[in-house]
C-alpha cells in the first residue's frame, strides 16, 4: 500500500495592504499586495531554521506580490489539489511512489509559477521586471520541496533540468543566464 506518512506545508498567503498603480497617465488601479509565509514550513519540517542561504532568503523576503483575485484563487485550488493528490491512499506498488507524486508536483509548479509572476516592487510601486525575476519561480519551488521529499526528487521537483535547459536559451540575457546558473550551482552544491 502507498501512503505518505508525511504533510505537504505549503505556505500562508497574507494580505499586506491594497496599493494605487498608475499605469499610464490617465490611468490607474488598485492591486493587493501579499507577503508569502514560510513560518509553519520551517517550523515543521525544518526546526524553525531559514532553509535558504541568506542571500536567497532576503532576495525572497524583499519583495511582495500583487495577486490578482483570479490568480489567488488558482493559486489556492491547486495548492490543495497538491495536498489532496498528496494524501490519497494507494493500493498499488510502493516503487511507483514517484510516479505519483508527479500530479502534486505539477500543482505546485502551478501555483509558484502564478505567484511568481506577481512579484511587485514597493519601491518602484509597480510591478518587478529585474533580470533575477527568472529565479523567482525555480527559488519557490525549491524553498518549497527543501525537507519536504527526499533529495534525489528535490532536484527534478525544484525544475533543475528545466533551469539548465532556459539558462543555455538565446532568448534571455547574459544575466539572467547567470542568476539560472548561480541557482543551479546553490541546489546542487548545498542540496
Amino acid at each position: 500500500m502507498l501512503n505518505n506518512i508525511n504533510k505537504l506545508f505549503f505556505p500562508k498567503i497574507v494580505f499586506k495592504k491594497s496599493s494605487e498603480i498608475i499605469q499610464s497617465q490617465n490611468d490607474s488601479k488598485i492591486v493587493n499586495l501579499y507577503n508569502i509565509e514560510w513560518t509553519k514550513k520551517e517550523t515543521k519540517v525544518n526546526n524553525g531554521e531559514q532553509e535558504l542561504s541568506y542571500e536567497y532568503e532576503t532576495l525572497l523576503r524583499k519583495y511582495c506580490y500583487a495577486i490578482p483575485d483570479s490568480y489567488l484563487r488558482e493559486i489556492r485550488r491547486a495548492s490543495w489539489m497538491a495536498v489532496y493528490e498528496f494524501n490519497i491512499n494507494r493500493q498499488m506498488d510502493t516503487s511507483l511512489k514517484d510516479t505519483y507524486l508527479i500530479p502534486t508536483m505539477s500543482y505546485i509548479k502551478e501555483a509558484f509559477k502564478l505567484i511568481s509572476k506577481c512579484l511587485f516592487d514597493e519601491d518602484t510601486n509597480y510591478y518587478y521586471v529585474g533580470e533575477d525575476k527568472i529565479i523567482f519561480e525555480y527559488l519557490l519551488l525549491h524553498k518549497f520541496w527543501k525537507n519536504q521529499i527526499s533529495n534525489p526528487l528535490l532536484l527534478e521537483f525544484s525544475g533543475v533540468d528545466e533551469m539548465m535547459v532556459l539558462s543555455m536559451s538565446t532568448s534571455i540575457s547574459e544575466t539572467e543566464k547567470t542568476h539560472l546558473n548561480n541557482l543551479l550551482n546553490y541546489i546542487n552544491d548545498y542540496d
